[in-house]
């Protein structure tokens, strides 16, 4: 009966860590489709009026990543219209990557490669 119950406590064990290891990887999936939609809500709020629903106005995808998210961040002296920087409003660097990501797709998405 010792080794049944070592049997029974492993097999405890095992669907404990397996439960664990499923509602993690479960749980970053969700994440991701929850960031996606924070993502497109925060554009249409804050980058829409501006950039157009389809990110093809004053947004140059030609740019390297880094300089659109310190765009993002730190905001652009631009003509003739300035555009603001959202760190103190919450954006943090990840937040930038994923919303300069964003554009990028809506942009690609708007102007397909020439034949």
């Amino acid at each position: 009966t010792n080794m049944k119950t070592n049997h029974i406590k492993l097999l405890a064990i095992v669907g404990f860590v397996l439960a664990i290891f499923l509602i993690l990887t479960f749980q970053s999936k969700l994440n991701l489709v929850k960031a996606d939609g924070e993502v497109e809500a925060f554009y249409k709020k804050n980058c829409v009026m501006c950039h157009k629903a389809d990110a093809t106005k004053s947004f140059d995808a030609a740019k390297e990543d880094a300089v659109l998210e310190k765009a993002v961040l730190e905001g652009v002296d631009a003509k003739p219209i300035k555009m603001p920087e959202y760190k103190s409003k919450g954006v943090d660097e990840a937040k930038a990557k994923e919303l300069v990501a964003y554009m990028r797709e809506k942009a690609k998405a708007a102007k397909p490669p020439a034949q």
